[in-house]
C-alpha cells in the first residue's frame, strides 16, 4: 500500500508544528490516517514510528543546544518506559481510545490557552526540579502513570506531561518542549516495541511518511529554539491539542 501524495506535505507541516512544542504528533497522524484506506490495525505502529522520528529529531536538536534538563527527564523516563511497554500490550476498543484521548487533549489544550501565567508564580518549584532530588518522589510515579496511559492510547505522553509541568511550576514554556521531546521519544520506542509483538507493520508506508515528518520536525525544532516566544509556543500547543481533541471526539460520536 502506497501513501497518498497529499499525506506527505500534510504530515511534514504537522510534524513541524508539533516538534516546535516538543511533541511527536501521534494524535494528529492517527486522525488523518483514519480518513484514508489504511487499515485501523496498522495505524498504531505506523503512528508510533512517525512519533518516534519526530520527537527523536526534536530531542536531538534540543540536546545539542544544551536545553534538556536531565535531572527532570531521567527519573520520568526511568519509570515511564517500562510502563509504556506494558500499556502497549493492553488493547482498547476504538471508541474508548478516541474518547479517552479527546478528553485528555481537551483538558491539556485549555490549560495552555487559559492558564499560561501559572509557571511564573512558582519559581521555588521550578528551582527544586533543577536540583533533581526534592521532587524525585513525585517524578517517578508521574512517569509511570503517564507512561501506562500513553502506552494504552498509542502515543508518546507529552500531551499529558506538558500541562502538568507547567501547572505545577516545575518548568517553563521554553523548557517544556525539550523535556517532552525526550519523554515522547523514549515512550514511543517502548510503545512501538509492544505493538510489534502482535502486529505485522505495513513497511511500504513508513519510508515516505517517515522522510516527510523528519524534515518537518527538524524545521519545527529550529523554529522553537531560535524564533518562537514562550507565549506563542503555548498558544500553538493549546490550539493544536484542542483541534485534535475535536477531531477524535467527532469520530467517536
Amino acid at each position: 500500500m502506497s501513501a497518498p501524495l497529499w499525506l506527505l506535505p500534510a504530515f511534514a507541516i504537522t510534524a513541524a508544528a508539533y516538534a516546535s512544542v516538543g511533541l511527536g504528533g501521534a494524535t494528529a497522524y492517527a486522525a488523518v490516517l483514519s480518513l484514508t484506506a489504511v487499515p485501523y490495525v496498522q495505524i498504531p505502529p505506523l503512528v508510533l514510528t512517525l512519533n518516534l522520528l519526530v520527537a527523536g529529531s526534536a530531542y536531538w536538536s534540543f540536546h545539542r543546544a544544551g536545553r534538556v534538563p536531565y535531572a527532570t527527564v531521567a527519573p520520568l523516563i526511568a519509570t515511564s518506559v517500562p510502563a509504556a511497554f506494558v500499556g502497549g500490550l493492553v488493547p482498547l476498543r476504538e471508541r474508548q481510545f478516541l474518547l479517552l484521548l479527546a478528553l485528555a487533549l481537551l483538558v491539556a489544550g485549555l490549560r495552555f490557552l487559559l492558564g499560561g501565567r501559572l509557571h511564573r508564580e512558582r519559581p521555588a518549584a521550578t528551582a527544586a526540579v533543577r536540583t533533581g532530588t526534592p521532587l524525585l518522589a513525585m517524578l517517578l510515579p508521574l512517569g509511570a502513570g503517564i507512561g501506562l496511559l500513553a502506552g494504552m492510547t498509542g502515543i508518546g505522553g507529552g500531551v499529558y506531561l506538558g500541562p502538568i509541568l507547567l501547572s505545577s511550576g516545575w518548568s517553563d514554556p521554553k523548557t517544556v518542549p525539550a523535556i517532552t521531546s525526550a519523554f515522547v521519544c523514549f515512550n514511543s520506542a517502548a510503545g512501538l516495541s509492544a505493538q510489534l509483538t502482535r502486529i505485522h507493520p505495513a513497511l511500504d508506508l513508513w519510508a515516505p511518511l517517515g522522510a516527510a515528518v523528519i524534515l518537518g520536525a527538524l524545521g519545527g525544532a529550529v523554529a522553537s529554539l531560535r524564533w518562537l516566544s514562550a507565549t506563542w509556543t503555548q498558544r500553538v500547543f493549546g490550539s493544536a491539542l484542542i483541534g485534535v481533541a475535536i477531531l477524535n471526539a467527532a469520530k467517536a460520536l
